[in-house]
């Protein structure tokens, strides 16, 4: 069985460039996740009086970021 080694060069550089669109694609929905939370938890957090050193308030974090 004869293989044009173009051919295979032209399949793998096609299967390359969808995995490097692939993984990007998955980095940028990552990296907008993470900018998401890092927003929220920053909106929360301001919106909470992160100056007042309540006690309650400092236990009462987790349960509030993680219900």
């Amino acid at each position: 069985m004869y293989i044009n080694k173009w051919d295979v060069a032209r399949s793998v550089e096609i299967v390359n460039g969808t995995n490097q669109v692939a993984f990007r694609f998955t980095d940028a929905i990552i990296s907008i996740q993470s900018l998401y939370f890092g927003f929220t938890i920053l909106y929360h957090s301001l919106q909470r009086n992160p100056f007042s050193s309540k006690h309650s308030e400092k236990k009462n974090f987790f349960s509030y970021h993680f219900p």
